[in-house]
């Protein structure tokens, strides 16, 4: 286990640098062929070829950035905000539907602010990354950086479909 790195080690061993500023940016070098399309409700990128790993930087619902993973050529993908879900003893901060044409795998970064850790009581420890795939479940997660403003996590998946960003409510903080 890695727990939080330093220097950037994402599963590719690369690090992109900085924090999204809103909408979406490839890489570095992208492939000249792909396109990418924003609008209020989320992200579209076609034609993105993926040899081994391929980050992308996104800023929707909270997703930074996505490393997808595997093999493709002229994959389509799209990250769109959705409705927050309920999930049991879990403090809900933000949900996103991600979906590919391709069978790829990734490592979704994400942020949260710690306004919203202070405003409910909850720790950054206990925030995870969820996939719904018939039921919630939750996926390793792991801080990438702790900020004075914000939290960094990355956490790997399988495949796609909805995902919350969420922290376990009970959190055994004291209250007094």
């Amino acid at each position: 286990d890695s727990g939080s790195d330093s220097g950037g080690s994402d599963s590719d061993g690369s690090d992109s640098g900085g924090s999204g500023g809103g909408g979406f940016t490839p890489r570095p070098d992208p492939d000249p062929e792909m396109e990418v399309n924003r609008n209020s409700s989320g992200v579209k990128v076609t034609a993105m070829d993926v040899e081994g790993s391929r980050e992308v930087e996104i800023d929707t619902s909270g997703v930074t950035k996505i490393n997808f993973t595997g093999e493709a050529e002229d994959a389509e993908v799209t990250v769109s905000s959705t409705q927050e879900p309920e999930i049991q003893n879990k403090e809900v901060h933000s949900a996103v539907e991600i979906n590919t044409s391709e069978d790829l795998g990734a490592t979704i970064g994400f942020t949260v602010s710690r306004d919203w850790f202070d405003d409910r009581n909850v720790a950054p420890e206990n925030t995870s990354l969820h996939r719904y795939d018939g039921e919630w479940q939750e996926l390793e997660t792991r801080i990438k950086e702790n900020r004075t403003a914000e939290v960094e996590f990355r956490a790997d998946t399988p495949g796609f479909s909805r995902f919350a960003v969420a922290a376990d409510s009970e959190s055994g903080c004291e209250t007094g």
